[in-house]
């Protein structure tokens, strides 16, 4: 695999949030040496989407190619799928539509990625840009794509992170890919808010041995649209999001515990439910006697909220996390097999 970087945008209806995201990658500042790229997916827009992005990337003097994709099938792996298999270089930026890229991303990526060869995955840290002054309990419990994503840079111990700003390894994604790992989960999805696809494919890098890693000097601005601040949004953001526990969790016991037994799963996942009971009851009491109006009401009821929602998702996924928990052990037997065929890490 060609080394170089492939900066992906998966786009749905964009048209409006494009220009500021084309501009920063138009400003990169990338050495001479690093072939780069830039490839816009057009994930089933019906907007200008597409238009928009032509005729403001023609507006500037980039020594990146641009190509423009059209992914029919709604989802955001699938366009991220598109995106890989058109990518030529074997690091991929993914860029989401409404993520500034600070001018020396690419170099520090490409440079990065090069002095690492088992890392598969690389993040960086988003800073907030909201387009309206957020409400007091969001800017202090914010859940979107943000923030640092590890103490320091360097492996990251959760093996997960955002995908908003990541670095992956192509070769390293194709060869879990050939190996048997899809995902199963569609992420966002036009107009829904289904999440969850960043960390499974991290997850099913880790399973193969790959590296996760993080590097505060890769920096980008994640720019927050006022829609997304209101109550309601967030509310719905919160209970659409937890729909991927059902898959994340069975790949985050298998990697903590490194078993395939059974009796481990329940323990790991009985302990884990009763850690969210125990949080959660003292924190429900105690929002009892607040000011559901103050900024501390409203951050207490984002964080009920969320607990009683994972709460609620060990009962109704409590088959679904047995399944997928089959799943991902067989994945893994199938990642061993064909990825290191000489090692067996799985223990019984």
């Amino acid at each position: 695999m060609k080394a170089g970087v492939s900066i992906v945008i998966c786009a749905y209806n964009a048209a409006k949030r494009l220009p500021c995201t084309l501009g920063h990658i138009a400003e990169q500042q990338v050495r001479e040496g690093i072939d780069w790229e830039l490839i816009l997916v057009d994930n089933a827009s019906t907007d200008n989407t597409a238009q928009l992005a032509r005729e403001e990337w023609s507006k500037y003097n980039s020594s990146a190619s641009f190509r423009i994709v059209y992914q029919p099938i709604p989802g955001l792996s699938n366009a991220r799928e598109m995106g890989f298999a058109t990518a030529q270089y074997d690091y991929i930026i993914m860029c989401d539509d409404d993520n500034w890229l600070k001018e020396d991303y690419v170099e520090i990526a490409f440079d990065v990625m090069q002095q690492n060869p088992r890392c598969a995955v690389l993040g960086g840290m988003g800073i907030f840009v909201y387009e309206t002054t957020p409400p007091s309990w969001l800017a202090a419990y914010s859940l979107y794509a943000g923030g640092p994503q590890a103490p320091q840079s360097g492996k990251v111990a959760t093996n997960r992170l955002y995908g908003a700003g990541s670095i992956l390894r192509k070769s390293a994604y194709y060869a879990v890919y050939e190996a048997g790992f899809r995902s199963l989960l569609a992420d966002r999805m036009a107009a829904q808010l289904t999440s969850g696809g960043d960390h499974e494919l991290c997850y099913g890098l880790a399973l193969a041995g790959y590296e996760i890693r993080y590097d505060k000097r890769l920096q980008f601005q994640h720019f927050i649209t006022s829609d997304r601040l209101s109550w309601q949004y967030y509310q719905r953001y919160i209970k659409e999001s937890a729909k991927c526990f059902e898959v994340l969790e069975p790949y985050k016991i298998l990697l903590e515990t490194n078993s395939s037994n059974r009796f481990t799963f329940y323990r790991k996942l009985g302990r884990s439910f009763f850690y969210h009971v125990k949080r959660y009851i003292p924190l429900w009491w105690r929002y009892q006697s607040m000011d559901k109006k103050s900024e501390e009401g409203k951050i207490t009821q984002v964080q009920c909220i969320i607990l009683k929602t994972r709460i609620k998702s060990y009962f109704s996924s409590f088959g679904a996390l047995q399944e997928n928990f089959s799943h991902v052990v067989a994945l893994r037997k199938k990642l061993n097999r064909k990825i290191h065929p000489k090692k067996n890490t799985m223990s019984f």
